[in-house]
């Protein structure tokens, strides 16, 4: 019994732990930029758009409340670079037939999307 309850403590423990690093690192992503705006881009696909305008460069926060959904976003020449919740990083370079329009897969955590500012959601 006491290792039932110890197991269900540290889980807990370790379930906080794993929010407050997702909740530091969304911070880390939009400190310093200036909101641009909040996007609905189908059926339950929400999106909110930062500029860092020293860098020209527009971050953009994507989410959906179902388990899965898709979004596809035009890349640019400079390329995109995806993070996920615990910021992991993916930079995927412009190829005009590979990755000029990415799929995005989306969930109930957000994906954050950095790229220059003209890269835009089809």
């Amino acid at each position: 019994m006491r290792s039932v309850v110890l197991l269900m403590a540290l889980s807990l423990l370790v379930a906080v732990q794993a929010g407050q690093g997702a909740y530091a690192f969304m911070t880390r992503m939009i400190e310093g930029k200036k909101w641009v705006r909040n996007d609905s881009l189908g059926p339950k696909v929400y999106a909110v758009v930062f500029a860092d305008e020293a860098k020209g460069e527009d971050t953009m926060a994507l989410w959906s409340p179902n388990p899965f959904a898709y979004v596809r976003i035009n890349n640019t020449e400079r390329g995109l670079t995806f993070y996920d919740v615990y910021g992991t990083k993916r930079f995927v370079p412009y190829n005009k037939m590979r990755t000029s329009h990415l799929p995005v897969p989306l969930g109930e955590s957000p994906i954050y999307v950095v790229g220059h500012a003209l890269f835009a959601v089809a």
